[in-house]
């Protein structure tokens, strides 16, 4: 039995980190997954003790990596994403500390890892808006780091490369290296293949690298995302870096009572400040009657440039 890596970047939200893992615990109770699983935990310099608390009482087997300096959103995710591909045997499951997973998230994935004769980079868990069929999934590529599964084949051929200083050290290391991964693929920007070839810099963090790698992969080697038509996780980060909303209360406790609250009653959206992303996608209800299979649409789904 193969060995795989969970890995959970974070910083400083503790009680998003403890919601985030009360559904993980959920999911692992509801379905037991084929392989064994560790978690790394990888912190920035900045966490706070309450992090550490909630770390302290995850159930399932875990290592930690502390930052002694503070790295900064891309460098920690992407140097964690290093390490973890160095432990693990086939993937590495990347669940932020403000992911929610459904309870069906594993069987999910089982099923996706288990599918024969597809080619693959990434298994989201995530699409842009529930569709109606909860059984399909299909061929795309985008990439969402909400969840997903990468491939350690497409980490060590695309994505690794891309680890060093001359990407992540600053915005202007990271603009000038997006613009030039999108000037080598500048005869497939007409074509469907590469979504960000007219758009410069933008979206140059980690994720924004990785949505353009998942492109450069489908047009090397015909590697794919493979997506849902209904979602296996719910983003509840309202606040936080690129969030401009706040959580109420003086406490931890507070904090935690009042975060369960707001995730309970779907109040995320009318809490953040940035109300230009409406991503926060309650579980479709469709969910609760899976009946645990999947099917591959014919569908190659592509996105706009």
């Amino acid at each position: 039995m193969s060995k795989n890596i969970v890995l959970r970047v974070a910083w400083n939200r503790a009680e998003m980190l403890q919601v985030t893992i009360e559904h993980e615990i959920v999911a692992r109770e509801y379905y037991k997954f084929s392989d064994d699983l560790i978690t790394l935990f990888v912190l920035d310099k900045g966490y706070t003790k309450d992090v550490i608390d909630v770390i302290k009482k995850y159930p399932y087997e875990h290592r930690v990596t502390v930052r002694n300096s503070h790295h900064g959103l891309t460098k920690n995710i992407l140097l964690g994403m290093k390490e973890a591909f160095e432990m693990t045997s086939d993937y590495v499951i990347y669940i932020e500390d403000d992911i929610c997973i459904h309870k069906t998230y594993f069987q999910y994935m089982d099923l996706l890892l288990n599918m024969d004769n597809v080619k693959v980079s990434v298994y989201s868990a995530y699409t842009p808006e529930n569709g109606e069929e909860i059984n399909e999934v299909f061929r795309t590529h985008r990439y969402a780091a909400w969840g997903s599964i990468i491939m350690k084949e497409f980490f060590e051929d695309y994505i690794l490369p891309c680890i060093t200083p001359v990407y992540y050290k600053d915005y202007n290391s990271r603009s000038r290296f997006v613009v030039s991964l999108n000037q080598n693929y500048q005869e497939h920007w007409g074509d469907e293949g590469y979504k960000y070839g007219s758009r410069g810099d933008c979206h140059n963090e980690q994720a924004g690298m990785l949505n353009r790698l998942v492109d450069v992969a489908m047009i090397e080697e015909d590697k794919y995302v493979i997506m849902p038509d209904i979602n296996r996780q719910t983003h509840i980060g309202f606040y936080g870096k690129n969030r401009p909303g706040k959580l109420s209360g003086k406490s931890f406790d507070e904090r935690l009572v009042n975060l369960r609250f707001i995730v309970d009653n779907n109040k995320l959206y009318e809490m953040t400040k940035s109300k230009q992303y409406d991503d926060f996608h309650p579980f479709s209800p469709k969910l609760d009657d899976w009946n645990g299979t999947l099917y591959l649409s014919k569908d190659v789904i592509h996105w706009g440039k």
